[in-house]
């Protein structure tokens, strides 16, 4: 029996809505989760079982291993249509500006060209056009999100209907799960597989449909055929009353058995996600395939690593060697299992230190305020080894109000407990609630509060939401080293930047926090902070030295707050008629005082590329190793010496 509020009288249960927006949004995550070998009854509504109505309500085994068999006849037929779109995969055309150096390196951009015919640099820049090939298209993509979908499905199915080991269908459904995993890793399909993991929402896969078939109908897609025969499979697949055509994808909503593991699960995707958008990195997929020793998700930082444990002992994660409780009748530790634990490890040695762990409990319970459970966590601070300085959060079911209540409890010793109602089904009002959580974890972590980022952001705001949060980590890791700590790296950088006393406090510890961020990164890690950190220092060497002398004659010019509208306005200013008020405000500074307006002119185009690097750096996609060695040469080595000419040239 449910309330008005559609849950169970006495607690325990998802409402209707609540399960099935739970259930859509953790697709990826359910079926990493039963790979692991956990199996709950199953209510099923299924889609594409031929009148599923005609099974008997108690023939659940039946109805699992048909479900299974769907499962891997959907397999081959996706396998076969993916297939025949990767011989002949539909991609699309760009064209993008980009200057080449010396020599002409591409097909010369003749409007460019003629504006600028007149000017004399050397060496000589060629403005070219470079055409790039994107396989990022919409019917690319869905094909990617159904590569991940039948994985789920394929994964989840097996986990459910638990077939002997080595029998033919658990042999057939690890070959099928491989050809799906293996088609995922390869191209066209790799390269939308950030795009794909981003449809999780039935509204989105229908909207990402849409766009597909209105293109097919305008013959925008090369190759139709097995685009068009996807395409309506999954519209099959989405809707809602059982289709009478076998094979297709068999959806199970999990009964109410599974609710409160589901509810765990949703928050831990959720919580997930909201430090991904506060970090400004993309959502990861998860990870419960290897067992719960290893942690599900992991992010790594200028500062270490925060990683999401699923259900892992408490013993894993004491200060010191051994928990503080025993049974004193065997000496035997008294254990504890919170449902998340989220281990913030700093990159100097890794090890737990007191307060850098949150432990987060999931309740399916609504009864208000979760006093009980509040002196529960309590009990894991102290039997841990936190004491007054632990962190967490009591996560419970509130379906019945319209904002996500938030109560916070601290310590004197800087302790915080969190108790929050969330509600599966009111996706939007649970937002504040997670924040709070993820700016508790940051702030455990050392960094600071995360910028979040909605869809609706512009790419400016993005853009601009992450740099900060980049340029705030680094300074955050300047106060966590000290001076002392930075002077070793401030050493290092004078040997290749003769000038860099030259350079404000602020522009050499930016410097310096780069060069040691980068350090404690592995090869693979994403090395956007350093590179915003050198581009930081750049940016603030041509504000100091040109932008603000030459704003007191023209207060305009200090509107120019992108890096990218600085260097326009240079490379305008080093020409000799400059189009715009602005630009001849510069160059008359720079003829007033001398400046060799030429030398300057070279200048331009490593500061074009280091700006692109910068704007790399500010998008959520990570920046490689490679990129950062890059910007190190363009900043201070040869041929450009970025820094140590712009030092020289500007007074």
């Amino acid at each position: 029996m449910e309330t008005e509020g559609g849950a169970e009288k006495y607690g325990g249960y998802l409402s209707v809505t609540g399960r099935e927006a739970a259930i859509s949004s953790v697709l990826l995550l359910l079926g990493s989760y039963f790979a692991g070998g956990s199996s709950f009854s199953l209510e099923n509504q299924s889609i594409g079982l031929d009148a599923t109505e005609k099974y008997e309500q108690n023939a659940t085994d039946n109805l699992e291993g048909l479900r299974l068999r769907v499962a891997l006849a959907s397999s081959a037929r996706l396998a076969g249509i993916v297939n025949d779109i990767r011989t002949r995969s539909n991609f699309r055309y760009a064209v993008r500006r980009h200057n080449s150096i010396g020599h002409l390196s591409g097909q010369l951009d003749v409007p460019r060209w003629a504006i600028r015919r007149h000017e004399r640099r050397a060496p000589v820049v060629y403005p070219i056009r470079k055409v790039q090939r994107s396989s990022a298209t919409p019917e690319n993509i869905l094909a990617t999100y159904a590569l991940l979908w039948c994985q789920a499905e394929l994964e989840d199915a097996l986990a459910v209907a638990a077939p002997p080991d080595g029998g033919p269908e658990s042999v057939r459904a690890a070959v099928a799960f491989r050809e799906l995993l293996e088609l995922s890793q390869q191209p066209p399909f790799f390269d939308c597989l950030s795009s794909a993991q981003q449809v999780g929402q039935r509204s989105l896969i229908q909207n990402l449909l849409d766009q597909v078939e209105r293109r097919l109908d305008a013959g925008h897609v090369s190759n139709p055929e097995p685009y068009r025969e996807l395409s309506s499979w999954i519209a099959l697949s989405l809707q809602v009353n059982p289709q009478e055509t076998g094979g297709e994808i068999n959806w199970v909503f999990y009964g109410k058995s599974f609710d409160s593991t589901l509810f765990e699960l949703w928050c831990m995707h959720n919580l997930a996600s909201t430090i991904s958008d506060s970090l400004g990195t993309p959502r990861m997929v998860p990870n419960m395939r290897q067992g719960r020793s290893l942690p599900v998700y992991v992010w790594e930082t200028l500062t270490g690593k925060i990683e999401i444990y699923y259900q892992r002992s408490l013993q894993a994660f004491v200060v010191g060697n051994e928990l503080v409780w025993a049974d004193t009748s065997n000496q035997k530790p008294l254990g504890g299992r919170p449902d998340m634990t989220v281990l913030t490890r700093l990159n100097e040695g890794g090890e737990k230190m007191p307060g850098s762990t949150v432990y987060v409990d999931p309740k399916l319970r609504q009864r208000g305020k979760p006093t009980e459970e509040i002196y529960k966590m309590l009990g894991y601070f102290s039997n841990s080894g936190d004491e007054a300085a632990g962190r967490g959060a009591i996560i419970y079911y509130e379906p019945n109000l319209s904002v996500a209540p938030i109560y916070q409890y601290s310590s004197k010793s800087g302790g915080m407990v969190l108790a929050l109602g969330l509600d599966p089904s009111k996706q939007g009002h649970n937002k504040p609630a997670l924040q709070t959580l993820a700016n508790m974890i940051l702030e455990a972590h050392g960094v600071p509060d995360g910028v979040p980022i909605s869809e609706s952001d512009s790419q400016e705001e993005v853009e601009s939401a992450r740099e900060r949060f980049l340029v705030a980590e680094l300074v955050a890791l300047c106060a966590r080293i000290g001076n002392d700590g930075l002077q070793q790296w401030m050493n290092m950088i004078k040997i290749d930047l003769a000038e860099f006393n030259l350079l404000s406090n602020d522009h050499q510890r930016f410097l310096a926090s780069a060069l040691y961020a980068a350090t404690l990164l592995s090869s693979d890690a994403d090395y956007s902070g350093p590179v915003v950190g050198f581009g930081k220092a750049v940016e603030g060497c041509l504000r100091e030295r040109l932008l603000f002398p030459v704003s007191q004659i023209r207060p305009e010019v200090a509107r120019k707050r992108m890096l990218g509208q600085v260097i326009r306005m240079i490379k305008e200013a080093t020409t000799l008629n400059p189009s715009d008020a602005d630009s001849r405000a510069v160059r008359n500074y720079l003829l007033s005082n001398n400046v060799d307006i030429a030398a300057l002119a070279l200048t331009v185009p490593y500061l074009e590329s280091l700006n692109a690097l910068r704007t790399s750096a500010a998008h959520p996609d990570p920046v490689s190793h490679q990129d950062w060695v890059n910007c190190l040469a363009l900043v201070l080595r040869e041929p450009a010496h970025l820094l140590e000419d712009l030092i020289r040239l500007l007074p």
